[in-house]
């Protein structure tokens, strides 16, 4: 599987989760003003790991795959060395072609860890921890979407047995 086939195939995930919402929020009354709110935000959130991630770059043009990672290269390195070492060490002992393919298999994630989830789970955090219902309706929403792109992201790395164990 090359860098255009894997950012494809994330692309496609990303993209189901998209359809979905907009298939409910088209279904959902437009009395149900909390329920509507709900499904924006995690559509929101879908289209942000797509964004955050360039993969919406690979979807609009599948010949920008290796300019994104040309991109990302340097952004993702940094990031693996301060937050995820264990995975930086297994990224650095491959040769030029396995970077690619590990970096394109998960460099979204990678940035949205630690940009973007991270601080949504800290805010989460404090949300709850003051009772501030309308933050904590918001930021679950955030935290539980991003999970679910990550964990459908794994859970696809695992079926092509690409980097299937990297958390």
């Amino acid at each position: 599987m090359d860098v255009n086939e894997i950012y494809n195939s994330l692309v496609d995930i990303t993209k189901s989760f998209c359809e979905e919402c907009r298939s409910r929020l088209d279904s959902v009354s437009k009395e149900h003003k909390t329920e509507q709110k709900a499904i924006q935000i995690e559509l929101g959130m879908y289209s942000l790991c797509m964004r955050a991630g360039c993969l919406y770059m690979t979807a609009t043009n599948s010949e920008k795959g290796e300019a994104v990672l040309k991109l990302r290269t340097p952004i993702c390195q940094n990031i693996m060395q301060n937050c995820f070492p264990h995975i930086y060490e297994l990224y650095m002992s491959l040769e030029d072609e396995g970077r690619m393919i590990m970096l394109s298999a998960i460099q979204a994630e990678l940035f949205m860890r630690s940009q973007i989830y991270e601080g949504y789970k800290a805010e989460l955090s404090a949300a709850r921890s003051c009772g501030d219902e309308k933050n904590i309706f918001e930021f679950r929403i955030k935290v539980r979407s991003v999970d679910r792109v990550f964990e459908a992201w794994e859970k696809w790395r695992k079926e092509n047995n690409i980097y299937p164990n990297l958390r």
